[in-house]
C-alpha cells in the first residue's frame, strides 16, 4: 500500500463517519505567534479547543504536513539514530470538537486498522492509561471497558503476557555453545573432559533417551520421584499442592500423574535450582540422582516411575566429565548479544523498575 493510498483511504473513511475534510495548514505559522512551524496536526484547531471559535463541523479530518526542527519537539538530532525519526512528515488526524468521544474513537480506529487496513488482529495491542495518583489522575476507565469489545482481554491477562514472554524467550538461540562448534568441526571447542563427558550422555547415562530435541530437551513428561517443593521450605505450598501432581494436577489423568516435561539443557547450570521442587542445587547432585537411581518421593506411586530411574553405575571420573559437560559443554557464554540498547520508544533498556534503572543508568 502506497502512501498515497494510506491517505487517501483515511480521508474516505472518517468522511463515511460524517466527518469534514479540510486542507493541511501551512508549516509557516502565520497567525500564532507562539509557533514557527506547524509541528502538530491540532494546531489549525487551536481556537477550537480554547472556544475562541465554532466548527461549521463538529467532525474534522485531515492529513497535516509537520516540521520539528526546533523547541520541545525537535526531531532533527534524532534523524538518522532510527528507522521512523524524520523532521518533516504527515500527520493524519480524525478530530472531534465537543462531538463523539472515547466509544466511537476506539470503534472507528479498530475499523480502519483491521477492516480498511487490513491489519491483522493478533499482531495488534492496546494500551489505557492506568491513572496516576500523584497527579490525582484516575485510571481510563472507559477506554477498558470500549477496548475489551474489540480486543480479546486474556491478551492483557497474566496467561497473555506469558505467552508473549514465552514467545520471546523462543527466538533466543543458544547456539554458540562449545558442544555445537564443535559439532560443527571445531575440535578445540571442548575439552577432553567435555568430549567424555558428551560421549558419556549419548552413551552409558542414556541421557538422550529423554533428551532427545534439537534443544536437548522433549515433550517427554517423566515421573522422577524426586522430593516436592514444600519439602524444601517452599512458600506458598502443601502437601496437597494440586502442581505436586506435575502434568496430571492439569489433565486429571491417571497416567499423567507426578509426570513432568523434560527440560531443555542448553544453558541449564545457569538456572538451579533443579527438579520441580528445587530439590538439587547443581547439576553435579542432579547427575548424583540419576547414577544412584533410588527414588526419594514415597508418595510417588512406584507403578508410575520412569523405568530409567534405576543405578546407572558412573565411576567418580564419569560423574565429574558428564558434569562438565551439561555445565560448559553446553553454555552459551554470550547471550547479552540479545539484550537491545534501546526499545522502540527510544527509552534505554531495561526501564522497568527503579533497580533496573540505578544499576543501568537508565533513567
Amino acid at each position: 500500500m502506497t502512501s498515497s493510498e494510506i491517505r487517501q483511504k483515511f480521508l474516505d473513511f472518517f468522511k463515511s463517519k460524517g466527518h469534514k475534510i479540510v486542507p493541511s495548514a501551512p508549516i509557516v505559522v502565520k497567525d500564532d505567534p507562539t509557533l514557527m512551524f506547524t509541528n502538530a496536526g491540532m494546531n489549525q484547531f487551536k481556537d477550537y479547543f480554547l472556544g475562541n471559535q465554532t466548527p461549521e463541523n463538529p467532525r474534522i479530518a485531515d492529513t497535516q504536513k509537520c516540521l520539528r526542527v526546533s523547541g520541545k519537539h525537535n526531531d532533527l538530532e534524532e534523524v538518522g539514530v532510527d528507522t521512523y525519526h524524520h523532521t518533516m512528515f504527515e500527520m493524519l488526524g480524525n478530530w472531534s470538537i465537543g462531538d463523539y468521544f472515547k466509544k466511537e474513537a476506539i470503534e472507528w480506529s479498530w475499523e480502519l486498522l483491521t477492516k480498511v487496513y487490513g491489519l491483522p488482529k493478533d499482531r495488534l495491542y492496546v494500551t489505557v492509561f492506568e491513572g496516576d495518583a500523584s497527579e490525582n489522575l484516575p485510571p481510563s476507565s472507559v477506554a477498558l471497558v470500549e477496548w475489551k469489545k474489540w480486543v480479546e482481554e486474556d491478551k492483557y491477562s497474566n496467561k497473555g503476557a506469558s505467552f508473549a514472554i514465552s514467545a520471546y524467550l523462543r527466538t533466543l538461540l543458544t547456539n554458540e555453545a562449545p558442544f555445537q562448534k564443535w559439532l560443527k568441526g571445531n575440535s578445540d571447542a571442548m575439552t577432553e573432559q567435555e568430549k567424555q563427558g558428551a560421549s558419556i550422555f549419548f552413551g552409558k547415562a542414556g541421557c538422550v533417551t529423554c533428551h532427545y530435541e534439537k534443544n536437548l530437551g522433549s515433550m517427554n513428561f517423566a515421573a522422577l520421584g524426586v522430593k516436592d517443593h514444600y519439602e524444601m521450605g517452599g512458600l506458598n505450598t502443601s502437601e496437597s499442592d494440586r502442581r505436586n501432581l506435575g502434568r496430571g494436577g492439569f489433565t486429571g489423568k491417571d497416567e499423567d500423574m507426578y509426570k513432568f516435561r523434560t527440560p531443555q539443557l542448553y544453558n541449564l547450570g545457569d538456572s538451579g535450582p533443579y527438579f520441580h521442587g528445587g530439590s538439587k542445587n547443581s547439576l553435579e547432585e542432579v547427575v548424583r540422582y540419576f547414577n544412584t537411581g533410588v527414588v526419594e518421593n514415597i508418595r510417588v506411586p512406584k507403578t508410575q516411575i520412569a523405568e530409567f530411574i534405576t543405578p546407572i553405575g558412573l565411576s567418580e571420573e564419569e560423574i565429574q566429565a558428564l558434569t562438565q559437560f551439561l555445565q560448559n559443554g553446553l553454555r552459551d557464554p554470550n547471550l547479552k548479544r540479545y539484550v537491545p540498547s534501546s526499545v522502540l520508544s527510544r527509552m534505554c533498556f531495561p526501564n522497568n523498575d527503579l533497580t533496573s534503572k540505578i544499576d543501568m543508568d537508565c533513567f
